[in-house]
């Protein structure tokens, strides 16, 4: 059997965010194909943890920085954070662990995911051991590190040059990896796109009747970025025969805004840290949930949660969210309530028949994100047999 080793600056039970989710299913779906070894970073010292986690062997990195990212850095000043970086670019020691866990390993094929708190140096050693490398961008971490544009400059160009070494290059959406290839990243490599897995229960639904009012949600980080501001807006141009509520799921910066605009406009009904499961059910019960972000998403995964839920979705054209929206009409131009409000107002109009018609292809298009073993199977296998 051949053997596999995917790299991801985290790993379960640690789960920061969508790439570890990603590793994980991964991981364990390779098993019947593969011998799959995960290397991760851990908040130990010392040594080198070795555990195996449904039929996986997990190798955890000693701490080898000033401390690990698993933890909340929200308090770190911006100087230890930008040491903590510096350090990430290359550590002698970790160097050693890692071309040791490679050599013992002796793995096939690397796959690579963030390399937060690994450092990019990994494909430089895989290089030296003549080990091919698929490397995965869920974000724009290569790119833009910091907070702090000189550094980041650096930082990219020594990214940059490692990637040099990664035979192929893969996505989480076409405009990740695009906006890679862009700044002259992967210049030798193979590329292409791969979503990530969704897979989350679907709940019974809620089937509204044409001209009710609406039940709308927002799910996810409570940021301005995230074009919360933009909902609070949209309730002001919609009385209650329009839009009854719109809900709102999530954790952020902007909580108390929510609760106090919650307090003006009863319409507004904040849940705030609801479990997985919780989240799932109550998107089931959601006319349309609105994705009015404002920053680049690399991958929405709220939005395939949705679908799975048979809850279209009204979005900003940002990002990688075209990508994954089935249809160009329910997609406005960031920050512009006008077009916003004419989707809504569009959505609100639709007779029974479209409604169940959008419901449907909603349905559908979550289809396209249950499984994506094979797509990876198939590029590791042409990949191995070239080496």
């Amino acid at each position: 059997m051949k053997k596999i080793l995917l790299a991801n600056s985290f790993y379960f039970p640690t789960v920061i965010g969508g790439a570890e989710i990603f590793t994980q299913l991964l991981a364990e779906g390779l098993t019947e194909e593969y011998d799959v070894h995960v290397l991760t970073t851990a908040n130990h010292s010392e040594t080198v943890v070795k555990e195996r986690i449904n039929n996986v062997t997990v190798h955890r990195l000693p701490l080898s920085n000033i401390y690990w990212p698993g933890n909340d850095i929200k308090d770190r000043s911006s100087f230890s954070k930008m040491k903590w970086h510096v350090n990430n670019l290359y550590s002698r020691k970790q160097y050693t662990y890692i071309k040791e866990i490679l050599k013992d390993v002796s793995p096939d094929i690397i796959h690579s995911q963030n390399l937060m708190g690994i450092g990019t140096y990994l494909w430089s050693i895989a290089n030296k051991l003549n080990i091919p490398v698929v490397h995965t961008t869920h974000d724009y971490q290569l790119m833009e590190p910091v907070n702090q544009r000189l550094l980041n400059v650096i930082f990219s160009l020594i990214n940059k040059r490692r990637s040099k070494t990664v035979s192929i290059a893969l996505g989480v959406s076409k405009f990740t990896i695009n906006k890679h290839l862009q700044q002259n990243y992967f210049k030798t490599a193979e590329v292409d796109a791969i979503p990530n897995i969704v897979n989350s229960e679907s709940f019974d639904r809620r089937y509204r009747k044409s001209k009710q009012p609406l039940i709308i949600g927002y799910i996810g980080q409570l940021e301005k970025i995230k074009g919360v501001n933009l909902l609070f807006d949209l309730l002001k141009e919609f009385d209650s025969t329009i839009i009854e509520k719109l809900i709102v799921c999530g954790a952020g910066s902007m909580e108390k805004e929510i609760i106090e605009q919650g307090k003006k406009d009863n319409r507004l009904v904040y849940k705030s840290h609801l479990a997985s499961r919780a989240v799932q059910e109550t998107m089931a019960q959601l006319d349309v949930v609105l994705v009015p972000s404002i920053w680049e998403e690399p991958f929405g995964r709220v939005l395939i949660e949705s679908y799975n839920q048979g809850t279209p979705i009204i979005a900003s054209r940002v990002g990688g969210i075209p990508d994954i929206v089935y249809s160009e009409e329910w997609l406005f131009k960031k920050n512009d309530l006008k077009e916003l409000k004419f989707l809504v107002d569009k959505f609100y109009n639709l007779e029974d028949g479209q409604i169940k018609q959008e419901i449907n292809k909603s349905y559908e298009q979550s289809k396209l994100y249950e499984d994506n073993i094979p797509q990876h199977i198939n590029i590791y296998d042409k990949l191995i047999e070239k080496v």
